[in-house]
């Protein structure tokens, strides 16, 4: 016969204790990364705002009429003397910068590989490159800033109708209080608007922010540690285990690289603004077409034209149409996708039985 199995009918949910490297903290944030904050979501937070924000006048298909004014978007719930806000906004898709940016080169590579084998046939030109006088395809630049353009309406990602979110407004005493513990009983509907249901709906939301925190600022302490062992920040993935009488902690960091896709679509359509500066932030094709409508002279002046940009577009007007390097266009996209690619690490912390 097996071992006596237990049926758990309520759970403890824990405050972090202060941050500080040692077995207590490594097991706390285990606990709350990979038991306690999900206990919380699924048997208070996902029961109770549900039933909460039904009681609101807006949905999907009854959106606020006027979302410039805050008093419409507001409204005011009270649960058995808990004061609770709930805010409502439109949404509404918006394009996904990363398919804009992933379709865009590969656009480029494509209209490389159709003038390669001499399939292309109308908007490009076989021109002879100013700087190292080669011949070389060049498109033009309506084909390229046309292709964001459409993509920019065409890969739309989210949902229209509305966005809720939920404030505590009062009691202060309760909006503000951190527990120690919370309490979970796992038969409780927490979805019924009560008092009792409200307490705990209110407690956990702020339990879950105050550990949140902790949560972060230990892995940013366990991080430091961790760096300062390997001397430096790691090319690849990298484990180190922390040993404790109770139980060994494994501390897995690994180098990321995120492109800010937005940025990146902006480096090239970012519209000038009506009064040029120095520090003017222009995209690449705004600055093209500046350009071709005789604006160079003042691009320059306000040091808004680099070498390196001439070089790579060497902007060439033909039957009175501006045409770009297809090479140059390619090259751009990589310097703004480097440009605008953030380093970060990744960590993950799990816990191993004594070796």
């Amino acid at each position: 016969m097996g071992q006596k199995v237990e049926i758990l009918s309520q759970f403890d949910v824990l405050r972090m204790p202060d941050v500080t490297i040692g077995e207590e903290g490594f097991s706390r944030l285990v606990r709350w990364e990979g038991r306690d904050r999900k206990l919380l979501d699924r048997y208070v937070k996902d029961a109770f705002e549900p039933s909460l924000k039904a009681r609101s006048a807006y949905s999907d298909d009854k959106p606020p009429t006027d979302v410039a004014s805050e008093a419409d978007a507001k409204e005011y719930i009270d649960i058995d003397g808990i004061r609770f806000m709930i805010e409502t906004s439109r949404t509404k898709k918006r394009p996904s910068y990363k398919d804009v940016v992933t379709r865009f080169d590969a656009h480029i590579c494509a209209l490389a590989e159709h003038y390669g084998f001499d399939l292309l046939r109308a908007g490009y030109r076989t021109l002879e490159h100013r700087e190292t006088g080669e011949q070389e395809p060049y498109v033009r630049l309506s084909l390229l800033s046309d292709k964001i353009k459409d993509d920019l309406v065409d890969t739309l990602e989210g949902r229209e109708g509305i966005s809720q979110t939920v404030g505590v407004e009062s009691p202060e005493e309760l909006k503000t209080k951190v527990p120690e513990a919370i309490k979970i009983v796992a038969e409780r509907n927490y979805g019924v608007l009560t008092r009792l249901n409200g307490e705990t709906y209110v407690l956990g939301r702020n339990l879950t922010g105050y550990n949140n925190r902790q949560a972060s600022q230990f892995k940013a302490l366990v991080l430091d540690d961790t760096l300062q062992v390997l001397g430096k920040e790691p090319k690849h993935p990298v484990a180190l285990v922390y040993p404790f009488d109770r139980a060994n902690f494994v501390h897995q960091v690994e180098p990321r690289q995120n492109p800010q896709y937005t940025a990146i679509i902006e480096a090239f359509m970012k519209d000038a603004p009506e009064k040029l500066r120095t520090n003017s932030k222009i995209g690449d094709f705004a600055l093209l077409w500046l350009m071709f409508n005789g604006a160079e002279s003042a691009l320059k002046g306000k040091g808004l034209l680099g070498d390196n940009f001439l070089a790579a577009y060497d902007m060439h007007v033909r039957d009175g149409e501006p045409f770009v390097r297809l090479v140059g266009a390619h090259e751009r996209l990589e310097y703004h996708r480097k440009a605008n690619t953030k380093p970060s690490i990744e960590q993950n912390i799990t816990m191993l039985p004594p070796l």
